[in-house]
């Protein structure tokens, strides 16, 4: 097992993947979650959108909240926004107030359309499992890196609409008991009924009422929501960058790392995914120029002319793809040798079909040695 990720495991609570979508960000969540849960740490990896086969793999079922994976000594969850929701609502709110929050019209309207809002859910779902469950250490796959900068900024956006200063002001003005409500003839009130004429009195009846029973729940959302927010810049988080060898992924690699660097949050390692298939590529080799058996030697004793051309394209291709990637990882590396640990993670032969497959991949990883030994 890679040394280099065990120091860095050994000493994170939580840790976050990062990445543009299908460059394996959730296989590599998992594999940094078997490496946790070998140094003894109790080990949960919280995933948001797990491919089916890999749901299949992990053993996840839509119904399930967690699931521990035997073979691999690991808990996983995949986050289901409107459970989730109401796992914490009930950690927080009253019986009463919890049934007329779910109840309300616009508790669906929330968990449907409010921008930000399942990755606000991450979020609490991360600050629930370290205080509540008391797990040792959270592995966190993240939406794709399109996404990714505002899942880290999703609680301020979403607690700034929950928090709307209009919206909160107006329930003192307002006679909650009634139904539908009355307003309270204050001067101040006229700007309600214009507003009733463009809604409808019973959906803002409905409003006022889910934002009068969730505003004394605010206050506490905001300060796990602060609490998640300092974390992300302790010691105890770190990120891992997940990317392809190519242009357009390493571009991805960029932006992400420009603004972890100017938020000042810990970057891990970056793993690049999917490298040489015989030997994971720690040292760029396999696709020198100069080592690389001519294709047309392959293909000499081939006696059908079809058959041989057809074969000849194949490997002119496929060397021509192995120096380009080549290409792409040197400058890479050039770019970010002495920045973060990087990480090389051997392709594989073939889709992850069992649990066994990750650990063959966790055990395949090895770190890049320094630029200048490529050169």
């Amino acid at each position: 097992m890679n040394s280099e990720i065990n120091s860095i495991v050994a000493n994170r609570t939580l840790i976050q993947t990062l990445g543009s979508g299908g460059v394996g960000k959730t296989t590599l969540s998992v594999v940094l979650g078997i490496a946790a849960s070998r140094l003894g740490k109790k080990t949960l990896v919280v995933t948001i959108d797990p491919s089916k086969r890999l749901m299949d793999t992990l053993h996840i079922k839509g119904e399930q909240d967690i699931v521990y994976v035997k073979e691999l000594n690991i808990h996983a969850m995949m986050i289901d926004v409107a459970r989730s929701w109401e796992i914490i609502l009930k950690q927080y709110a009253s019986p009463r107030t919890f049934d007329k929050i779910v109840k309300n019209r616009f508790n669906k309207y929330l968990r449907d359309y409010l921008p930000g809002f399942d990755e606000y859910i991450v979020s609490e779902m991360i600050y629930y499992m370290m205080n509540v469950e008391n797990y040792d250490i959270i592995i966190v796959d993240s939406p794709p890196s399109v996404y990714a900068i505002s899942y880290l900024e999703a609680s301020n956006r979403v607690l700034d609409v929950l928090s709307n200063d209009f919206l909160l002001s107006l329930i003192p003005y307002i006679d909650i008991s009634s139904t539908p409500i009355k307003f309270i003839m204050k001067k101040e009130i006229f700007i309600l009924k214009n507003i009733a004429k463009f809604t409808g009195m019973e959906m803002l009846t409905e409003l006022i009422k889910f934002i009068n029973d969730l505003s004394p729940l605010l206050q506490g959302f905001k300060q796990r929501a602060d609490f998640i927010k300092r974390f992300y810049s302790s010691k105890r988080c770190g990120f891992f960058i997940v990317t392809l060898p190519n242009d357009v992924s390493f571009r991805s690699v960029e932006i992400l790392m420009e603004y972890l660097s100017n938020h000042r949050y810990q970057v891990d390692g970056i793993f690049i995914n999917r490298l040489c298939s015989f030997c994971g590529a720690p040292i760029i080799c396999m696709a020198q120029s100069d080592n690389t058996e001519s294709p047309y030697l392959v293909v000499a004793d081939i006696k059908d002319a079809k058959l041989q051309e057809l074969i000849q394209r194949y490997f002119v291709g496929n060397i021509s793809l192995r120096k380009e990637i080549i290409k792409n990882v040197e400058q890479f590396l050039a770019q970010y040798k002495n920045k973060v640990n990087i990480f090389a993670v051997p392709e594989m032969a073939g889709y992850i079909k069992s649990t066994s497959d990750i650990i063959e991949l966790l055990e395949g990883i090895r770190t890049f040695q320094r630029y200048d030994d490529h050169i």
